[in-house]
């Protein structure tokens, strides 16, 4: 009836999962801060970009035509 198998083997497995999970958490965590600074970085980049961008058009804009 009511057998649930091993208990040490059980264990076993579930400290395995659980390793497993830390492990992955470990390696994911640093990536979450690594891809939120470049990505701030690109934004910051587009930024600049399209103001410079914006400052020439001004500039063609108030040239008098030749």
């Amino acid at each position: 009836g009511g057998d649930i198998g091993n208990a040490e083997e059980l264990s076993g497995g579930i400290a395995q999962a659980l390793i497993t999970t830390v492990t992955g958490l470990l390696v994911a965590i640093p990536f979450v801060f690594i891809y939120q600074y470049v990505n701030h970085r690109i934004n910051q980049f587009i930024n600049v970009s399209e103001k410079y961008a914006n400052d020439v058009l001004d500039f063609c804009r108030e040239q008098p035509p030749s």
